[in-house]
């Protein structure tokens, strides 16, 4: 049956009294497809979002008892109290209420990995294998941070991971069923997602622990990168990180990593960095015209200035960060190079990026070819790079496209950026803001291209490989 909260349907086996949610502010959102005979609610309130989780209702999915739901949600509680983690849904309070128990928590603006909501699994899944692999590295930090205060993850699964796309975010939830060690399984089949779940969860008397976790670690990762599909030809990174997957996955618990700390090892190696040096070396050089520049705007708490003399060392220390440097020397060496005895120029062509405190953590210039090997006038952007600390916050679109207005403010109608396959994210965000290969670079870096394009999957790039 259904019932109703502020033109809200949701399933419900029998009616109830809800009236008390509006001690936590008027309802906006129901989750009623757990089976764990809890029912979800996202609630606002004097400008303020919550998330409310309650047991107490006879729930349309959960088959137990109403009284096995709430001693279990009473369970959790010191479960979320003790686990810190900075991708965890903050826990504010719980009480009993109504004649059942109340979990409330911050609200998070995510979209749900899990397959039980269709429309957030797909935009979730949509998302580029650059950013499923900052997921994955959150969510194997969060594992390990439990299992460092004793935990072991029991229904771990796609419905624990959200992603806000506007924060850029991972957020984890519904960690109910996580227990301290040492646990025994006393279920035969435990609870949760026969996907993710090891061979000892369904073996009555078996061990569960950090090798368990182990396992589900993997299934997370097919997940996320084989579309739930354990054959390679599903598999969209590279062999090395698929055989770790394979090994993590192993039936056999002797043939896994023996430990959470050993998977993280393995993964990080075969991970690409975002200047990778183990990526074959490919010059590239992208082009587009200075018009329908896009419009980004700067997160809160940066904003833009102009080179000033005695700014080189900034300049330097951001590339550094970046890896464009290994040194202060190899540094110094480009930036005599590019800019000695420039100041003047610099001065209406080379931005940074400020934070709040006044330190500049990213840098583009507005520049030409330096070698006047470019008859064609257009401007060429130099040196984009952004510290590695500041990467992933939504800095280099808006900084490009402001140095792309400055190009136009210049004179220029056209732009082309020199780059190279090590750089691989740094051209898939050229992509995204619209620059193209130029024809004889395409075909002169070809399998350059090709690689790019094996790592990105940029749409872009199918008329020009196809």
């Amino acid at each position: 049956m259904f019932q109703e909260i502020n033109e809200i349907k949701f399933k419900i086996k029998e009616p109830f009294d809800f009236g008390f949610l509006n001690k936590y502010g008027r309802v906006f959102k129901v989750f009623d497809d757990q089976d764990s005979g809890n029912i979800c609610f996202g609630t606002e309130k004097d400008g303020k979002k919550f998330f409310v989780k309650f047991a107490g209702a006879k729930t349309a999915e959960y088959n137990g008892t109403v009284e096995d739901a709430i001693d279990r949600l009473k369970s959790t509680v010191p479960i979320y109290e003790s686990i810190k983690h900075k991708n965890l849904i903050k826990y504010i309070k719980s009480e009993e209420i109504n004649h059942g128990f109340a979990m409330i928590f911050e609200w998070e603006d995510a979209e749900c990995m899990g397959r039980m909501y269709p429309e957030s699994h797909k935009k979730f899944m949509a998302l580029p294998n650059y950013i499923k692999q900052k997921v994955f590295i959150d969510i194997l930090d969060f594992i390990r941070c439990a299992a460092g205060q004793g935990y072991v993850a029991i229904d771990f699964y796609d419905g624990s991971i959200m992603y806000d796309f506007g924060k850029q975010k991972t957020v984890i939830c519904d960690i109910d069923f996580f227990k301290k060690s040492p646990v025994i399984n006393d279920m035969g089949r435990m609870w949760g997602s026969s996907i993710f779940m090891s061979p000892e969860e369904f073996e009555l008397g078996a061990e569960i622990d950090e090798i368990t976790n182990v396992y589900t670690m993997g299934a997370m990762a097919f997940a996320l990168f084989g579309n739930y599909s354990r054959d390679f030809h599903s598999w969209s990174l590279n062999q090395e990180l698929y055989d770790v997957a394979v090994k993590a996955t192993s039936h056999d618990r002797g043939l896994r990593y023996k430990s959470l700390n050993d998977l993280i090892e393995d993964w990080n190696k075969f991970t690409l960095d975002n200047n990778d040096k183990r990526i074959e070396y490919y010059e590239l050089l992208l082009e587009r015209e200075l018009d329908d520049i896009p419009t980004y705007d700067l997160p809160e708490g940066y904003h833009f200035e102009f080179y000033k003399s005695g700014d080189r060392d900034d300049w330097i220390e951001i590339e550094k960060s970046s890896k464009e440097f290994l040194d202060y020397a190899e540094g110094l060496k480009a930036w005599n190079k590019y800019y000695f005895d420039k100041d003047n120029e610099l001065a209406d062509r080379m931005v940074f990026v400020v934070d709040e405190n006044g330190e500049k953590i990213a840098t583009a210039t507005a520049f030409y070819d330096i070698y006047g090997k470019d008859k064609s006038g257009s401007a060429w952007l130099h040196w984009v790079a952004v510290k590695q600390e500041f990467q992933g916050k939504g800095i280099s679109k808006p900084l490009i496209s402001y140095v792309m207005n400055i190009m136009k403010l210049l004179g220029y109608t056209r732009a082309k950026i020199p780059t190279q396959t090590n750089t691989w994210l740094a051209v898939k965000i050229y992509l995204d803001l619209g620059f193209r290969p130029i024809p004889d670079n395409m075909a002169n870096s070809f399998k350059g291209w090709q690689i790019i394009k094996k790592i990105t999957n940029h749409n872009a790039l199918s008329d020009f490989l196809n």
